[in-house]
């Protein structure tokens, strides 16, 4: 005998109730219930007062709720996903870049340690006290930027970004606990506000104030720089010649002033370079895996500045 099907048969409730919908996501009723009071899960109530929910709607959203968690998604992340006002592939990517900054500051944990392990025991503390101050990566960088900026006042961004790129070292966060160590020292002396004068004063001639546009003279000083950088490489002693003409332009341009025998010797009194401006340098330049550095060529300019002509 054949049976005959009803439409009531086979069409869906218009509402479950909450331990319906428990049963089928295999979530707890208590759950539910904080999903429904913190308004991630929408219900209305029966005359009675009981929680319904529409199975079409609420089944899924409860699923997604359930898997987003499971990746480790946050409810502050999840929220805003399952009221369709961000997409979910956004929410997923921005979980996985947290994932790996998490990853990135654990390695470089590691790298700390390995570094704290190897270093030799007459100079442990010392060397301990330098690491605790990188204990961050990036804002161990952020450090060494900030040296800068104060010694490089009002520069453009884009002048300042060419000098960061050349000048100051980024660590990956696995490096090797030498490199660590080394990192950890040039950090430490970056913070040192003797480094940062000596640097300034150098660079402005102790005189920021008669510098009548930074930008020109930052800039006149990186060409000169980058065109002495042949003759530094190819072992030429420091004497005058078109790249020291350029150094000296750049100031006397920058201040309004002429190029004459006096400002050359004006600009050859420089201040000695310190015992820690001096391993700075040394440490930058072994970082940085360069054979030349800026402060090389800028300090081959001024030698040749009291170079007989």
């Amino acid at each position: 005998m054949e049976i005959q099907r009803t439409v009531t048969d086979i069409t869906p409730p218009a509402t479950i109730g909450i331990g319906d919908l428990a049963r089928r996501t295999g979530t707890s009723v208590r759950t539910i219930r904080f999903y429904c009071d913190t308004e991630i899960l929408q219900s209305s109530r029966t005359s009675g007062g009981h929680r319904v929910f529409d199975p079409t709607v609420a089944v899924d959203q409860l699923l997604l709720v359930r898997h987003l968690r499971a990746l480790g998604l946050g409810l502050a992340a999840i929220v805003p996903v399952v009221r369709g006002e961000r997409p979910l592939a956004e929410a997923i990517t921005e979980q996985r870049a947290a994932v790996d900054a998490d990853i990135d500051t654990m390695v470089w944990r590691r790298a700390l340690l390995l570094a704290a392990e190897q270093a030799p025991a007459v100079e442990s503390s010392t060397r301990l006290a330098a690491l605790a101050t990188v204990r961050d990566n990036r804002s161990a960088h952020t450090t060494l930027t900030g040296c800068w900026q104060r010694v490089l006042p009002a520069i453009p961004p884009s002048v300042f970004a060419r000098f960061l790129a050349a000048n100051v070292p980024t660590l990956p966060v696995d490096a090797a606990p030498v490199t660590v160590l080394d990192f950890a020292e040039l950090v430490e002396l970056a913070a040192r506000p003797a480094v940062i004068t000596t640097a300034s004063q150098r660079i402005w001639r102790s005189d920021l104030q008669s510098v009548r546009d930074k930008t020109a003279l930052i800039t006149g000083i990186a060409d000169a720089c980058d065109r002495a950088a042949a003759r530094v490489l190819a072992g030429n002693a420091p004497s005058p010649g078109p790249e020291l003409d350029m150094f000296v332009d750049a100031h006397a341009h920058a201040r309004g002033v002429r190029d004459t025998p006096a400002f050359r010797k004006h600009l050859a009194e420089q201040p000695a370079l310190d015992r820690d401006a001096r391993r700075y340098w040394i440490l930058t330049r072994r970082l940085l895996g360069s054979t030349i550095t800026a402060h090389q060529t800028h300090e081959w300019i001024l030698t040749a500045l009291s170079s007989p002509t």
